[in-house]
């Protein structure tokens, strides 16, 4: 990102980008790269799915101004000893922002500016690349401005440039006729649904369904005993989006009782082979909390659905 930062006058400016993880408290600096005329540029790697926040920071940099200065007035062939002496005091002021070990040297290096060394010496020493750098890591941010805003942005897997969703009813997976489908009669079908080229396998709800107003075949307001109801009918004595549909569901086969019992945790994974390279990978959600939760780790989950990992592509 880029951003313009100036002062009033001609000092030096420093200006880092500020950058973290949502999740994150703390921030990461990163020095930005002054492009001229007042524009700086600053990148971050937003290497993990999900959001990243912002912003930049800025203040005048009197040391570096210093430096700067002192630099000047050497190649003019000027007296620098008041020069040497307003270092001294710059760098002992930074010794009292440093730690320890740094604000050793910071106090022997300000004695030697201050010293009764050659001016020669003293300005070598000023100048010394060393003491910018012991100075830098503890800089003077007294006068320093923050971007009022901060930015965001919102990493997503690869998958979600584009993708060709498949919907289906694992009730009306199985192969035998009569028979309610189980979640192992989808993991059957996976290869299929693989092998026509879809990425997602978009399931409807997996939670018990209603009993109250159940609707019947094709959309009808009655329904028979072995009727099984709406997905999206969630809630009964059974529970709710927190449960899987039970394994005693009221008008479910005897035979069949355990067509929803595959797994009773947040989610269950399950490998399979397709074809060739590619591998579906099974992540079911069986709560909004739950499918909040995937995506946080990277998996984006609308609904309880199968979330394809085809040829090593999320």
């Amino acid at each position: 990102m880029e951003a313009d930062a100036f002062v009033d006058g001609h000092d030096e400016v420093r200006v880092v980008l500020l950058h973290r993880r949502s999740t994150v408290s703390g921030w990461t600096e990163t020095p930005m790269e002054a492009l001229g005329n007042d524009r700086w540029r600053g990148t971050f790697d937003a290497a993990h799915i999900g959001r990243y926040l912002y912003t930049v920071m800025a203040w005048p940099d009197h040391f570096a101004t210093w430096r700067r200065d002192l630099q000047r007035r050497l190649e003019a062939g000027q007296d620098v000893s008041v020069d040497l002496l307003i270092g001294s005091d710059l760098v002992a002021r930074t010794a009292q922002r440093a730690d320890a070990d740094d604000a050793a040297l910071l106090e022997t290096w300000g004695v030697e500016l201050r010293g009764e060394g050659s001016l020669e010496t003293r300005a070598k020493l000023a100048l010394d690349d060393e003491l910018a750098r012991l100075v830098s890591r503890h800089p003077d941010r007294h006068m320093a401005t923050t971007y009022d805003r901060e930015l965001e942005v919102v990493v997503d897997p690869e998958r979600a440039r584009f993708s060709a969703w498949y919907e289906l009813f694992p009730r009306s997976a199985s192969r035998t006729a009569g028979r309610h489908g189980t979640l192992q009669d989808v993991i059957a079908r996976l290869p299929y649904v693989a092998g026509l080229g879809f990425d997602v396998l978009y399931l409807p709800p997996i939670h018990p369904i209603g009993t109250s107003f159940r609707k019947g075949k094709n959309n009808t307001l009655e329904a028979g005993p072995q009727d099984p109801g709406s997905p999206w009918a969630i809630g009964s004595e059974k529970g709710g989006h927190l449960q899987v549909h039970p394994l005693r569901q009221p008008g479910v086969h005897p035979e069949n009782r355990d067509a929803w019992a595959w797994d009773r945790r947040c989610c269950a994974v399950h490998r399979v082979r397709s074809s060739g390279m590619r591998t579906a990978r099974v992540m079911v959600a069986d709560s909004e909390t739950d499918a909040n939760m995937l995506y946080t780790v990277g998996i984006f989950v609308p609904d309880p659905f199968i979330y394809f990992e085809i040829a090593g592509k999320k």
